[in-house]
């Protein structure tokens, strides 16, 4: 009888030690990163994703001795024919803003590598900025509100490659959801806005 308890425990033991040996096989015990490298040489505010290989993000320009400044976009996308970020220098603005710097800026990608950005340029206007070519060029489209102002441009792609961008309206001390659909994979100028509420 004694010899069963002292092998039950020599078992349980063994066991114990095997379990605590193998999780240290599981869990890797260091993490291999590369030495950091600076991408901005600016102040650099609100860094968003538009996929695996290509990341846009604010360039700040404050004004002396005031609460103001300008806001610029730049980015990197991943050049896969060459394996070298390709960097995108103030590809857009300067967008005016005062008081706290806000976020501005919202990016997509589809499965044809069309990348769009939604920027919150005026307060009654959104500009999409697209790209087909990985940033060679692009296509700057203005979404205008007439007299009612829009905020947090948010854009997402849709199943059939297109993208769908939502907004917040303020209109008559009520806010309300907005959205717009792209026909196709660019933006065109005959987007309809139309009101979620």
């Amino acid at each position: 009888m004694k010899y069963i308890c002292k092998n039950k425990i020599l078992k349980n033991i063994l066991l114990i030690f095997l379990i605590f040996l193998s999780t240290t096989f599981i869990f890797p015990q260091d993490f291999y990163w590369e030495t950091p490298q600076k991408i901005s040489n600016s102040k650099s505010y609100f860094l968003t994703s538009a996929g695996n290989n290509c990341i846009f993000w604010q360039d700040i320009e404050k004004s002396k001795n005031t609460n103001s400044g300008k806001i610029w976009i730049s980015g990197t996308i991943y050049d896969e024919s060459t394996n070298q970020w390709k960097k995108l220098s103030k590809i857009a603005g300067p967008y005016l803003f005062t008081g706290d710097i806000p976020n501005i800026i919202s990016a997509a990608k589809n499965k044809n590598n069309v990348i769009a950005l939604a920027i919150q340029n005026e307060s009654n206007k959104i500009t999409v900025i697209t790209t087909s070519d990985n940033g060679e060029n692009f296509v700057f489209t203005d979404i205008n509100q007439n007299l009612f102002s829009v905020v947090a441009p948010k854009i997402y792609t849709l199943s059939n490659n297109g993208f769908i961008l939502f907004a917040t309206q303020g209109e008559n001390d009520k806010f309300n959801l907005i959205y717009t659909l792209t026909n196709g994979t660019i933006y065109t100028k005959t987007i309809v806005v139309e009101s979620l509420l």
